[in-house]
């Protein structure tokens, strides 16, 4: 590293001007994947906050969807009594619009068996509804006040979680009431299933079982907006890869004379290329902690207003994967080294 370290002294501006790009990169991949996971939370922290392995869909032509799917209660039952399934609840879900006062607030009802394994301990009777605690702050709730949902006026209880489903807050209710407010019958939406070991997990005729994380993709909004948000992240990373081996390779030319020198001195390739590569693990390790650091501070800055995950399990893989694709792009910006032949370093032809 004795070559490498020189050259970041004596070329500082250079190497600073890259590390600041190669920062700002890293900054907007964290400020990317908190937002990608924060609105993650926001279609799935319902689904992916309940106690259920497995999630039962009617099974359709297309990819069945929460909104549309629709279970016979049969098929619920004998999903509860099928070998390796510990518990099962039927599930509702559906939109709604919530009076509160003179304002209306767009929810996702969720109707649920009052005990099940899925249900808030606070479900009570028909007359009851379950808000969360940021809907209720929102909106200026307490346990007790009246809110309309449809024709009917229900009394809230306020609930210490917090539940979002496509963008929207859910609202617990009894599956009953749930059924007659949207003219079900005795269908629900979904069965969610508590499984052991000896699930085998297959679907009983008529239906088509998920593991909850594979759910996801049943949320209308879900697929795209999270494969867009990935799409970018991805086409930052290799942004990245592209303007550091393009930095490399115009260094690498200009430092072709002291390679040279230093091969016809004995330094071996292989010396050359762990001095060079070394010297681009700085400049990426130092820029991806800068960017990372500060990206991670703003991102808890702003996280109270805007859908926003800040945490380290969100941040380090994609810095890892920036020094990582960094190094490719610069091991192959450096591969000339090999070839420097050490008689230019003498005047040779």
């Amino acid at each position: 590293m004795f070559v490498g370290l020189r050259d970041l002294w004596f070329a500082k501006g250079r190497f600073l001007l890259m590390t600041t790009v190669v920062a700002l990169v890293a900054f907007l991949v964290i400020m990317l994947s908190g937002l990608t996971a924060g609105l993650a939370a926001e279609n799935t922290s319902a689904i992916a906050g309940m106690p259920a392995s497995h999630i039962v869909f009617q099974d359709t032509p297309d990819d069945p969807t929460f909104g549309q799917s629709r279970i016979d209660p049969a098929a619920a039952d004998e999903w509860a009594s099928r070998p390796g399934v510990a518990q099962a609840a039927p599930l509702g879900v559906s939109r709604a619009t919530m009076t509160v006062g003179e304002s209306a607030v767009g929810v996702v009802l969720f109707g649920a068996t009052e005990g099940s394994f899925i249900a808030p301990d606070t479900l009570g009777d028909a007359s009851t509804v379950v808000v969360s605690t940021p809907v209720a702050e929102a909106q200026g709730l307490v346990t007790g006040r009246p809110v309309t949902i449809g024709d009917t006026t229900y009394t809230v209880t306020v609930a210490d979680r917090d539940e979002s489903f496509s963008h929207s807050p859910v609202v617990w209710m009894t599956l009953p009431e749930w059924q007659r407010l949207n003219g079900a019958g005795d269908a629900v939406s979904v069965v969610a299933l508590d499984t052991t070991g000896d699930f085998d997990g297959t679907a009983i005729e008529g239906t088509v079982v998920k593991t909850t994380d594979a759910s996801f993709a049943s949320i209308g909004s879900f697929s795209a907006e999270n494969g867009s948000l990935e799409m970018i992240r991805a086409f930052l990373l290799a942004i990245s890869a592209l303007v550091i081996g393009a930095f490399f390779t115009v260094w690498t030319i200009q430092r072709r004379h002291d390679v040279a020198v230093l091969k016809a001195m004995g330094a071996s390739t292989r010396y050359l290329l762990v001095d060079a590569l070394g010297q681009a693990a700085i400049v990426l390790v130092g820029a991806a902690l800068v960017g990372g650091t500060v990206g991670l501070l703003v991102g808890a800055l702003v996280s109270g207003t805007v859908p926003f995950e800040s945490s380290l399990a969100i941040a380090v893989p994609p810095l890892v994967g920036l020094v990582a694709l960094g190094l490719v792009g610069a091991a192959l910006a450096i591969r000339t080294i090999t070839k420097v032949d050490p008689l230019t370093a003498l005047g040779g032809n």
